[in-house]
């Protein structure tokens, strides 16, 4: 291989560069055979980060092949890579899975430029720190939009400044009983009857007491598709999504007691009317366990997410693995009894006639046991019970 040069006088402010770089960085010319046809690429200078990554003095690089130095090079098409630069003259970064000394995940950003036509600079920079950052940021993104999906709770993101729907999970339009896709692109005004300055008046001033990750409950009122006005037990929070101030609202609707009262039957049974405070009850009931349930669905919220980035943080060899499927098992029996009292807690049309037979199945077990309990206190006898 010819003797290779490093740099001449004129390029003395890219040897300033190339020292001042944090990056590896090496200086790479093409060899080529009698035809033109360029054999290899030889190293004519590299940087001090360089000569530590490979552990060898930086003059005992220059006049090898890089080849030599970075055998796994080829197989990463390090070549095709250097010969498309020569020709295109146009830099080329590509980001490269490149295992080393155990580390499995190790990413290397490779970037190529072009000094002249024979001299490419090549650019190495470990970037297994970013890499792992964003698979964790995508994983936790996938395990929210799971919990945002599937909850049973109505879930709903609304852009503070415009009052814009950004999205609603299933549960929220099959509260409203709108089409999904439809609503994404609707307004909260659509649903709280009232004008985006209204709007504007009424959050602008709960947005500034709301602090970032924290919320603000109570019970609010909404219009869905057929017109009904429907109250919901809310928890709105402020998020930073993009720059943007977004309200994430979790609601879960409110048992409505004036809709048994509304029942059509009613009129055709006034003996009834003595049972509507039962059916209140009842509903009152629900309404305690439906809000109930909603606080347990949040904390639950909680508890999955962090045992998600529990499990990524210790790791599938860890000893605490065992403990946290643990959590997860216990998480998934919590997130079932929810469910459970979720589907009590949403509002019924509780009938008087529902209320009456179970009043009236009671009362005939109560007369069932008190006459077994009569026949029972005496001495047996063979003779059959009179009917």
């Amino acid at each position: 291989m010819p003797a290779a040069r490093s740099f001449t006088p004129s390029d003395t402010p890219l040897r300033g560069v190339l020292e001042a770089s944090v990056d590896a960085v090496v200086l790479v010319r093409a060899v080529r055979d009698p035809d033109g046809r360029v054999a290899d690429f030889c190293i004519i200078d590299a940087n001090g980060r360089t000569a530590c990554m490979v552990g060898e003095q930086r003059n005992g690089l220059v006049g090898t092949s890089v080849f030599e130095r970075f055998p796994n090079s080829r197989e990463s098409r390090l070549w095709e890579q250097c010969c498309a630069v020569l020709v295109s003259q146009r830099p080329l970064e590509i980001t490269l899975h490149a295992p080393l000394n155990g580390q499995s995940e190790r990413r290397v950003e490779r970037l190529l430029v072009p000094v002249d036509r024979e001299r490419v600079a090549i650019t190495l920079r470990d970037v297994t720190a970013r890499h792992l950052q964003e698979t964790a940021l995508a994983a936790s993104e996938a395990r929210y939009r799971q919990l945002f999906e599937h909850n049973g709770a109505i879930q709903m993101l609304v852009d503070a400044d415009t009052a814009r729907l950004i999205d609603i999970n299933p549960a929220g339009a099959k509260f409203y009983g709108w089409p999904r896709d439809a609503m994404r692109a609707m307004f909260a005004t659509d649903f709280e009857a009232t004008t985006v300055e209204q709007w504007h008046e009424q959050w602008r001033e709960a947005t500034t007491d709301i602090a970032t990750g924290t919320g603000q409950r109570g019970i609010r009122e909404y219009r869905v598709a057929n017109g009904e006005l429907r109250r919901v037990d809310a928890l709105v929070s402020v998020a930073e999504l993009a720059g943007r101030r977004v309200l994430h609202f979790s609601m879960q609707e409110l048992a409505d007691p004036v809709r048994a009262e509304r029942d059509p039957r009613e009129s055709e049974a006034p003996a009834s009317e003595s049972r509507l405070p039962q059916a209140q009850n009842l509903e009152t009931g629900a309404q305690l366990v439906g809000g109930i349930a909603h606080e347990l669905n949040n904390l639950l919220t909680v508890i999955r997410g962090a045992a998600g980035f529990l499990r990524d943080s210790v790791g599938e060899t860890s000893p605490l693995l065992e403990d946290v499927n643990a959590i997860d098992r216990a998480t998934e029996r919590a997130e079932a009894l929810t469910r459970r009292l979720l589907a009590l807690g949403r509002p019924q049309t509780v009938t008087i006639d529902a209320v009456e037979s179970a009043t009236a199945a009671a009362a005939a077990v109560h007369r069932v046991a008190a006459r077994d309990d009569t026949h029972d206190t005496g001495p047996h006898t063979n003779q059959p019970r009179r009917p």
